[in-house]
């Protein structure tokens, strides 16, 4: 428990006495136009046209199809608050925040203003996974 009450209090303090952040707002919802590649013989294809909710972020240096998504630096769950943080480094590439939703391989992605040294989300820990309703980047 010590640990815990450590890592979080350093991560609130480092956040806390940092340049003021920007706030992201992933879409709550998307709608998709899905296809199958290939229809297997014997069966036949349908679009459900279902909504897809929002279910996480990924942080990427570098545009999310080139497949290097970050591991986060710090991951901290107190009663309905989970709070994950990712620190950056300089990189030609850039960093890309992604939202990525619920029952679907789509998602929408943009790059990051130059320069940005860490973000920071929050999520409804009730959720599993915790569903993000915060994202800061300084």
């Amino acid at each position: 428990m010590r640990k815990f009450s450590v890592a979080l209090g350093l991560t609130v303090l480092l956040w806390t006495t940092s340049a003021p952040a920007a706030s992201y707002d992933c879409p709550a919802t998307i709608a998709v136009r899905q296809a199958i590649v290939v229809i297997p013989q014997g069966w036949s294809g349908f679009e459900d046209q279902d909504v897809h909710p929002l279910a996480a972020v990924s942080l990427s240096e570098g545009e999310p199809t080139k497949r290097a998504t970050l591991v986060p630096d710090s991951s901290v769950r107190k009663g309905k608050l989970a709070v994950t943080t990712w620190s950056f480094t300089a990189s030609s590439e850039g960093y890309w925040l992604s939202c990525l939703y619920a029952g679907t391989s789509m998602g929408v992605t943009r790059k990051l203003p130059d320069g940005v040294k860490s973000c920071r989300v929050e999520a409804d820990a009730r959720t599993d996974p915790p569903s993000p309703t915060k994202i800061e980047c300084r």
